[in-house]
């Protein structure tokens, strides 16, 4: 198993889980299962990166893959830390929540109870007393600070054990698939990883998502 460590690095950086036919042989297989029939030497029809070519982002991808900068998709640590950064809730902004979808939220019951926790972490996280200086703030600040200490780590094992029930629906929907994980960012200063980040390019393909925008 070939392993990159520490995929979600940073707020602008994605993880793509992706499920590709088979491990493809060179970079001509791999452009067809990415763009089908498309002219490999055209550019990409894009607003923001009009310089792009097809076969500028398969190079890059398939030298990637190659390069040592995957993960096999198993169920190992690595694997479900990644996937549970994929469920994140905010009662003050409820546009920035995670969407429930096929391999997100596969158990509609622990994850409306992940979401119930994460809401209750918001409001005390919200509840500061330490601006007051007095006895009686610091006690309440304390005893903040260890209701939020104890719902971490109740919303992390949610988050842990949602992971596992949907990466048990990709692996079962894709059995026979070469199921990878790679990660890119799009603020190191690389138009084309910025591309490929940002632009959608596994869309074709079985895939998870987790973006950290």
């Amino acid at each position: 198993m070939k392993i990159r460590q520490g995929f979600i690095s940073n707020s602008s950086s994605s993880c793509f889980i992706i499920a590709l036919p088979k491990e493809p042989k060179d970079n001509m297989e791999l452009f067809h299962m990415l763009f089908g029939d498309a002219e490999p030497n055209t550019f990409i029809d894009h607003k923001y990166f009009p310089a792009v070519k097809y076969i500028d982002v398969v190079d890059r991808i398939f030298k990637d893959i190659y390069n040592v900068q995957y993960t096999i998709v198993e169920r190992n640590d690595d694997v479900l830390w990644t996937l549970s950064c994929q469920y994140y809730f905010d009662k003050h902004n409820i546009s920035c929540n995670s969407r429930i979808g096929r391999y997100c939220g596969s158990d509609p019951k622990l994850y409306q109870t992940l979401k119930e926790k994460y809401f209750e972490l918001n409001e005390i996280i919200s509840a500061h007393y330490n601006l007051l200086i007095n006895d009686v703030a610091i006690i309440k600040e304390k005893d903040r600070q260890a209701k939020c200490d104890k719902l971490w780590k109740i919303t992390d094992k949610l988050k842990y054990q949602m992971a596992e029930i949907d990466l048990t629906r990709f692996l079962e929907d894709n059995p026979k698939s070469f199921n990878i994980m790679l990660v890119y960012h799009d603020n190191n200063g690389d138009d084309l990883e910025a591309f490929i980040e940002s632009s959608g390019v596994f869309y074709n393909l079985p895939n998870i998502t987790i973006n950290r925008h």
